[in-house]
């Protein structure tokens, strides 16, 4: 079966609505109808963009500060005092723990 489809913006869309039963099709193009990249050299030559001298000073302290980051051992978190609630569950826990040993299941 041929259908008629148009390229508008690197899609084909069908003249005529479609009902496939896969999503997957396979669609032939003659090369006939294929326009061939032409590769024409440059002619400039490509050098990379000149970053400004105060933005690559800005870029050298980040990074500076990034490893002197990353060098530091992980803090520690001071221990904070317990609530009235959590002081009581850590005596729950503490007295349970030594009826456990008294009875001989540690």
């Amino acid at each position: 079966m041929n259908i008629q489809a148009i390229w508008e913006g690197g899609v084909f869309r069908p003249a005529q609505p479609l009902t496939l039963k896969r999503r997957l099709v396979t669609l032939a193009v003659s090369d006939d109808d294929l326009v061939a990249p032409s590769a024409q050299a440059c002619s400039l030559p490509v050098t990379p963009p000149q970053i400004p001298d105060t933005v690559q000073a800005r870029l050298a302290a980040q990074r500076a500060r990034r490893e002197e980051i990353l060098r530091r051992p992980p803090a520690s978190a001071a221990p904070t005092a317990l609530t009235d609630e959590q002081a009581q569950r850590d005596r729950a826990f503490a007295e349970r723990q030594a009826w456990r040993r008294e009875q001989g299941r540690s």
